[in-house]
């Protein structure tokens, strides 16, 4: 396995998010490369116990709400390394993102524990399940996020009791899934991966496929959920204008969305150039 700096999180986060610069990319690079690892973490045997995962991922949401708590000597490294994380991400501000972004961790680590608990089944999730389940555990919450933190593009708290937006983040990071999984499909089979974990894998289970039709019946859904995407975004202009009279909410409601387009495609990039996937990149 290649190591760390192989993988490039600079060049996945410059590709995530094209318009931050300076301290704000540098955040992202290394929430990115801190979720991948603590991720990795749960690798093997220890991933295959999910009490193991669940007390891990218990102590990061502790830290969430308490970077700085009694014993802060006895956390292991990436614990260490989270509460710097956490302190940069929330600082200045608002409370309402900060209380989405507790959220989108919470949401995230739940993935984790549950992908822990698949290991052990021998049932397989229904396609919606598990693509809620991997939206969730591959951190596209978090992703979303950090364009409002990192990007300079905050939107109000009330836009998003509407539909519209978290569904657009949905089906972003439903896309970011199905390339994702493509594309680690290879290191994911020398990992010994539950096919309840990885598309291609669970549909050539579940349907009985080849693996070539597998990942053919993977990019089917690529195209069907970019056109459900390219469907919401043509309601963004009359969206805006009923959500908020601000003419600076409306533009910074179409930036994030434009913005939100290049999660799905950060993932396809730099997993061709990544070191983490090298099989992607001569497939």
């Amino acid at each position: 396995m290649l190591g760390y700096d192989s993988w490039d999180m600079g060049l996945l986060a410059g590709c995530a998010y094209p318009e931050s610069r300076g301290e704000d990319l540098a955040l992202a690079a290394d929430t990115l490369g801190w979720y991948t690892l603590f991720d990795d973490e749960f690798d093997g045997a220890r991933g295959a116990d999910p009490r193991t995962v669940h007390r891990e991922c218990q102590q990061v949401l502790r830290l969430a709400h308490d970077p700085r708590p009694d014993g802060d000597a006895a956390l292991g490294a990436l614990q260490r390394a989270f509460t710097g994380l956490w302190s940069r991400a929330v600082d200045g501000m608002p409370p309402g993102w900060c209380h989405r972004y507790r959220d989108s961790w919470r949401r995230s680590l739940s993935g984790m524990v549950e992908e822990a608990e698949d290991r052990g089944r021998d049932t397989i999730p229904s396609l919606a399940d598990y693509l809620d389940k991997r939206n969730r555990s591959l951190g596209t919450y978090i992703w979303c996020d950090l364009i409002e933190r990192v990007e300079d593009c905050l939107l109000p708290d009330h836009i998003w009791s509407y539909p519209l937006l978290p569904g657009l983040r949905r089906l972003h990071g439903e896309l970011s899934v199905v390339i994702n999984d493509i594309l680690s499909l290879e290191r994911e089979i020398v990992l010994g991966e539950h096919p309840a974990n990885n598309l291609v894998l669970l549909l050539q289970h579940e349907q009985g496929l080849t693996r070539e039709r597998a990942v053919h019946g993977a990019l089917h859904l690529v195209r069907r959920k970019t056109a459900a995407i390219a469907r919401l975004h043509d309601r963004l202009p009359h969206f805006a204008r009923e959500v908020s009279d601000s003419e600076d909410t409306w533009r910074r409601l179409v930036r994030y969305a434009d913005l939100l387009t290049a999660m799905p495609r950060s993932n396809y990039d730099w997993g061709l150039l990544t070191g983490r996937y090298p099989a992607a990149a001569t497939s």
